[in-house]
């Protein structure tokens, strides 16, 4: 196994050496994974767990695992999902603080996980993914890395299978190209993704772009010191709604989550399936529900915010169209003396602050971006060419913007698999649900590529058409297809739009249809045909049941009860006379 830092080298040594796998005594596919977040890890973990293999690597940019949990470090940073249910279902914690946990305790999880699976021995760090490019001729990816810490370092690698578990939150827009002369403010400025702890905020007016998620967070933190002046720019309103659920986790709360069975399971499930039923908030079809949702929203604007706000602050697009938000305390940060709403567009950041369109001039000592990230296929780092020498960009241009089948594969990318690709995401659920559903999808077409001596799998484009052509036709009875402006969707250059992060149903659905692959939807290289067994099983396991059937009502079920009750004793003694002795 490969060192935690070790020579690239070592991978393609420890892969060649890996023990056969597979009925037909083969060796084990070698599987390059991109990124050590969240969901490198829970691949990893799945493919170590499930299928005892050793010929992964996960390929890591920095020096630790994590992800986005360990870059986001901006004050007040914590996730909006209840803990319980933002983790593992194979690796639960009863002891969260709180229901809403902070990043560090977060990060601190995903580490723990990392190490107690001895996962270490399968990361390599400072290795950023550049490129790959599928070679038909040997069916493996060829595999470009550079060091993070010296980009002109490269070294290349080769796998049978590419696992992209970059995630979306990867790229911060650090530069948005709506504004103009950012690189003119001399003063500092920042992403909150990539937080300048080393700039002191105290005696500054500082303009924090943007209300989303992230800057709901940190403006009330940095709002605690009241010799910092904010001016929070805002271009559009978001739907905040209260969390009075946040709360700490007693002493004897988290005993019962440990000691007492299924406590923990139970909560765990209460959580699961009392947030994935608020779904029906973001159909369009049931105007009533979600109207319920925006009239709770906007009496907690108003109790909360500042009058003079109210009329901005309360959206007039429908409640979900874009991401909710779930109050950390910015309405009520938005009260302070020391902090202010600027509802003026922004026309162009200059050498002393921004200019309004306006043309006020607001004075500044510092800038920070809540801008969110690119989710493009630039931004999601998925610089991969596939078997008709099609880059995945260049094939998403096509399609007019990202998509996938099942958001976990693409046709023409034969053994290449997103977790958190397009329309995965929800509004409402926890995202390492719909990760583990994906995981195990994977797991499964990797288990059956091994029992099949599959070369390679590729998704037929017809099945991709297919499948994104019902989503985009779901997807427009929902509100995200509404008129406001998010990161759900991408607006093409013709004016149209395509939502391409969202789910339009339950995860429950989204994981269910990701419980075992349809191999007929794909064309398989190599191996004996994994459609062909999948398919007589299913004929054979019917032949089995329609035999039961003619059994029962041949005999009797009088006679199949008195036979199973003997058979049964039988067991019992010869179980018996084994304990006896």
């Amino acid at each position: 196994m490969a060192a935690p830092n070790a020579n690239p080298a070592n991978l393609k040594d420890r892969m060649q050496a890996s023990p056969a796998g597979g009925s037909r005594g083969k060796r084990d596919p070698r599987i390059a994974i991109i990124g050590g977040g969240l969901s490198g890890i829970t691949v990893a973990l799945e493919l170590k767990k499930k299928l005892g293999l050793t010929s992964f690597t996960i390929y890591e940019k920095q020096s630790q695992p994590g992800g986005t949990w360990r870059d986001n470090t901006y004050p007040g940073c914590a996730c909006d999902v209840p803990s319980h249910w933002y983790s593992l279902s194979t690796e639960q914690n009863p002891n969260w603080s709180m229901v809403y946990s902070p990043q560090p305790e977060i990060q601190a999880y995903w580490v723990a996980v990392h190490k107690k699976h001895n996962l270490q021995a399968f990361t390599q760090y400072d290795s950023s993914f550049e490129s790959a490019r599928w070679n038909s001729s040997k069916s493996v990816y060829e595999i470009k890395f550079a060091r993070q810490s010296d980009k002109s370092q490269t070294f290349m690698i080769e796998a049978e299978i590419l696992i992209s578990a970059i995630g979306g939150f990867s790229k911060p827009l650090d530069e948005p190209p709506s504004l103009k002369g950012l690189k003119d403010f001399q003063g500092e400025r920042f992403h909150s993704a990539r937080w300048r702890h080393d700039v002191s905020l105290a005696n500054k007016r500082v303009g924090i772009i943007g209300n989303g998620c992230s800057a709901a967070q940190f403006l009330p933190e940095v709002a605690k010191d009241p010799s910092t002046h904010i001016l929070n720019f805002s271009r559009t309103p978001s739907w905040f709604f209260p969390r009075h659920d946040q709360r700490e986790y007693s002493a004897f709360t988290k005993f019962a989550f440990a000691h007492i069975p299924l406590v923990m399971k139970a909560y765990r499930a209460f959580l699961a399936v009392s947030m994935d039923t608020t779904w029906i908030n973001w159909r369009k079809d049931l105007p009533s529900i979600r109207h319920y949702a925006e009239e709770v929203s906007a009496a907690h604007i108003r109790k909360t915010a500042p009058a003079k706000y109210h009329d901005f602050l309360v959206p007039r697009y429908p409640f979900g169209c874009k991401r909710i938000i779930r109050d950390p305390g910015y309405l009520t940060a938005l009260g302070q003396d020391n902090v202010e709403l600027i509802t003026d567009g922004i026309d162009t950041i200059t050498e002393k602050g921004i200019r309004g369109k306006s043309g006020e001039e607001y004075s500044l000592d510092v800038i920070i971006l809540g801008t969110g990230f690119d989710l493009t296929a630039d931004g999601l780092g998925i610089d991969v060419t596939g078997s008709h020498g099609k880059s995945v960009t260049d094939q998403w241009n096509e399609q007019g913007g990202p998509q996938a089948y099942l958001g976990t594969v693409l046709s023409g990318f034969p053994n290449f698999f997103l977790i958190l690709g397009p329309n995965v995401a929800t509004g409402h659920a926890s995202v390492i649900y719909s990760t583990e559903a994906q995981v195990k999808y994977i797991v499964e077409m990797v288990k059956d590529m091994r029992k099949y001596g599959a070369k390679s799998l590729e998704l037929k484009t017809d099945a991709e058409d297919r499948y994104n052509a019902q989503l985009q036709h779901r997807l427009k009875n929902t509100v995200w297809s509404g008129s406001c402006k998010s990161y759900y969707k991408l607006e093409r250059k013709d004016g149209s739009e395509k939502v391409i992060a969202t789910w339009p149903g339950t995860l429950f659905e989204l994981s269910w249809r990701l419980r075992k692959p349809q191999y007929e939807h794909f064309q398989q290289r190599g191996g004996s045909s994994i459609a062909l067994a999948k398919r007589v099983k299913k004929i054979v396991r019917l032949l089995a049941l329609i035999a039961a059937v003619v059994y029962v009502r041949k005999v009797g079920i009088d006679e199949v009860r008195n036979n199973a009750i003997i058979f049964a004793a039988q067991r019992y003694a010869q179980l018996r006379r084994l304990i006896s002795r």
